[in-house]
């Protein structure tokens, strides 16, 4: 996942993410997912779909919001927009993803999925408040306006700072471009270096070679994109304080500044001096191979400087500073020149315009040390083993359910399971006494139960596979069911949900077995039979569902309100259409997707299953807001006009009137329920940001 477009790599991050995209594609299915400002990029695209399995491009307009407390950073914020956590889920289940790389610490804030055994990986392309760091020490929040954008003063650099390590801590793996930026890292996280993964910098050493014919004596280079505002200051730096020095010495010496988004700032030097701008090129090896030496007097920033290992790769002598050579295991002196004073720099510069024999013995060293050390292949080999080393280390309790060689069965029965207790047990009992042509499995996904309903499972023969609690999603947890399943057919079961009859599973399937084009069977939900066990209006039905929007649902979809409390589905329907990211309503949107692309659902009456809730008046509203939200993340509003047009409906209060004569009427949710339901649906539809627990 990347925050910026990486084609055509005309910046740092590009330039790595696509290099390393091309060599894991050989071993690792890639889904890629980038931010872009328009609808779409066909030439990023066309560039990008030959390495990855697919590509999606998610349509970013940045903002900034207030926040309350002071907490989040400016560039963090930018990311935090609509749709994309729901985007990265959807991606997250329905493409099986095993491993999660969030690009850039900003997007260090989207590693949270909520798909269970997904492992996240941060690629710390520099340590961000390390270099923030920098850029307030050599003071360019004074000297460039663009720099406040993400905040300047010592409390901006204190959120970066929170926000960075937060992150950092909560991935699995980190992915830092040297060893020095790994050590400086640990040094700030809890576990100290235990997940840090150094992936280095690199460059392609078959396409950056030395050149066949001699090199200009006086040529420089200054090369950088300058939206990276360290390298608009390390040029201004090299305009005002060294050249100069340099001309003074070397009077025909000659500049070329190449590098994409020279603005007026960059462009303002061109023609004095000795000096060209170029501006974006095609192709930036022509410039290294011509050039007498690269020069790079960069003062602010972190990572590592893929322009120095070009250059290097080139055979391109090096004059640079501390930080500019950061994170490169070369020798000063040997395989390039650290100078980090303005007149130590323009005599290193200069030494090098003069010495011809300097110039070729550092050219050379140059390119032995990245042919050796900093070619993208042993960076793609490195990150691969990263991926290893995580996937190893994951728990496989879930392998274990199905021992390799056991036959296939008919049916996979899907139970999400949290503390079901007696209604749990209930349920698995009448599971297990279904009579039956069809082979079956229970599943039992559970968020964390109690060891005593953990012994029930295991009592009546049900495999369970644990996630967290944090990671219950009901779409998401349903679909690592269906993963697990061996069934043809998967059928879906709330843990209180309870068979009314024996051959409740029989009924359920044979549809999907029997009936050519049934996709899904939606069975039957009724209340317990014991009236002082039941809400007043129920939990399920047209009673409860009295609302427009219930109503519109059940019209549109031939009479059907899908539900998983009590549903069977074809397993290579369930294949090609997962339930993806959905903390509420997976069944809906399941419905709606299906639908749309030509399956048909049919309903099997006679496959009945108990199932009530007895609302108190705080699970009541909670359930109304909940699924007002629901209902707006499946498309459905619930309007103004809805509200006030069901608040009036005379069926439903003739019906509140016989249940106080008959003395049905025992709770206060009860009571005030024909109000409730349609203010508090309307203003989860309008206002709730999500799933009330």
């Amino acid at each position: 996942m990347c925050p910026y477009p990486i084609y055509p790599p005309n910046h740092g991050g590009g330039v790595r993410i696509y290099n390393l995209i091309k060599r894991l594609s050989r071993r690792c299915d890639i889904y890629l997912l980038i931010f872009i400002r328009e609808a779409d990029d066909p030439e990023q695209r066309r560039a990008l779909e030959p390495f990855v399995r697919k590509l999606y491009f998610h349509h970013w307009f940045p903002r900034g919001y207030h926040d309350r407390w002071g907490l989040e950073p400016k560039g963090a914020q930018l990311f935090d927009v609509p749709g994309a956590y729901a985007m990265i889920n959807e991606i997250l289940s329905r493409e099986r993803i095993d491993i999660l790389q969030l690009e850039y610490t900003e997007l260090g804030q989207f590693g949270r999925p909520e798909y269970a055994r997904v492992k996240v990986v941060l690629s710390e392309i520099d340590i961000t408040f390390r270099s923030r760091a920098r850029r307030r020490k050599a003071g360019l929040n004074r000297r460039y306006a663009v720099n406040r954008n993400f905040g300047h003063s010592w409390t901006d650099l204190l959120r970066a700072f929170r926000f960075e390590l937060e992150v950092a801590a909560r991935a699995d793996q980190i992915h830092v471009m040297s060893e020095a930026d790994g050590s400086y890292l640990a040094r700030f996280l809890p576990g100290g270096g235990r997940n840090i993964h150094v992936v280095p910098n690199a460059v392609d050493v078959d396409e950056f070679t030395p050149p066949a014919a001699p090199r200009s004596a006086t040529e420089l280079l200054f090369i950088g994109n300058f939206d990276h505002l360290p390298n608009q200051d390390a040029l201004d730096y090299l305009m005002t304080d060294i050249w100069p020095l340099v001309r003074r010495r070397v009077p025909d010496a000659a500049l070329k500044i190449v590098g994409a988004r020279a603005g007026e700032l960059v462009r303002r030097y061109d023609g004095r001096d000795g000096v060209s701008v170029i501006g974006e090129v095609a192709d930036t090896i022509p410039y290294y191979q011509q050039c007498a030496a690269m020069i790079a007097p960069i003062r602010a920033g972190s990572g590592t400087r893929l322009k120095i290992l070009e250059a290097l790769a080139c055979g391109a002598p090096v004059v640079t500073t501390t930080i500019g050579a950061e994170g490169i295991e070369g020798v000063p002196g040997e395989h390039f020149m650290i100078r980090d004073t303005t007149a130590e720099f323009a005599d290193a510069v200069c030494a090098v315009l003069e010495d011809a024999a300097l110039r070729s013995r550092l050219g050379e060293a140059g390119r032995r040390l990245v042919e050796r050390r900093y070619s993208w292949e042993h960076s793609a080999d490195a990150a691969f083993a990263g991926y290893t080393e995580l996937l190893d280390s994951q728990p496989v309790e879930s392998e274990s359910l199905i021992p390799a060689g056991e036959r296939e069965v008919d049916v996979s029965i899907v139970i999400p399971t949290l503390n079901g207790g007696a209604g749990l047990e209930e349920a698995l009992a009448a599971i297990r006494k279904q009579r039956t042509r069809r082979s079956y499995e229970i599943l039992c996904v559970d968020s964390g139960s109690a060891p005593s309903d953990l012994a029930a499972m295991e009592r009546h023969g049900a495999k369970v596979i644990g996630i967290r609690k944090s990671e219950f999603n009901h779409g998401l947890t349903r679909d690592l069911g269906a993963s697990h399943a061996r069934g043809r057919v998967v059928v879906f079961i709330n843990q209180d949900a309870v068979p009314a009859t024996e051959d409740w599973l029989e009924n359920i399937t044979a549809p999907l077995f029997e009936t050519p084009g049934c996709a899904a069977v939606q069975g039957a939900i009724s209340e317990v039979p014991e009236r002082e066990k039941r809400f007043y209006w129920d939990s399920c039905g047209h009673r409860f569902y009295f609302t427009r929007e219930s109503k519109r649902w059940i019209e549109r979809y031939f009479g059907i309100g899908f539900s998983t409390v009590n549903a069977a589905i074809r397993r290579d329907v369930w294949e090609r259409h997962p339930f993806g990211y959905a903390p509420i309503m997976e069944d809906k949107k399941w419905q709606r997707e299906v639908v749309a692309a030509g399956y048909g659902i049919t309903i099997a009456l006679n496959a009945v299953v108990y199932h009530t809730h007895n609302y108190g008046m705080k699970s009541l509203l909670r359930r109304c807001e909940s699924e007002g939200f629901g209902w707006r993340t499946v498309g459905e509003t619930y309007s103004l006009r809805d509200m006030l047009l069901d608040l009036a409906q005379p069926r439903v209060y003739a019906d509140l009137l016989r249940g106080l004569v008959r003395g049905e009427i025992r709770s206060k949710a009860e009571f005030f329920f024909p109000w409730l339901r349609p203010l508090i649906v309307f203003r989860g539809n309008r206002w709730s940001r999500g799933v009330k627990l």
